[in-house]
């Protein structure tokens, strides 16, 4: 095992994070990155105009 940890460590460790369902429930945005390079790029600029209005907004930039 490369980092020196035990199968139980490991286990232990993965248990305790959260689902892929809880952490969908809990997200603002996801970005569906299974599409291909050119439908990715979109959704990034979008968040990226999204959260730079926020920001503006927020008076944080």
């Amino acid at each position: 095992n490369r980092d020196n940890v035990s199968r139980e460590q490991v286990a232990s460790i993965l248990k305790s994070q959260a689902s892929r369902e809880q952490r969908l429930a809990v997200a603002d945005d996801v970005i569906k990155n299974h599409t291909k390079n050119q439908e990715l790029l979109p959704q990034i600029t979008d968040l990226h105009k999204k959260y730079l209005a926020i920001s503006t907004v927020d008076g944080s930039e």
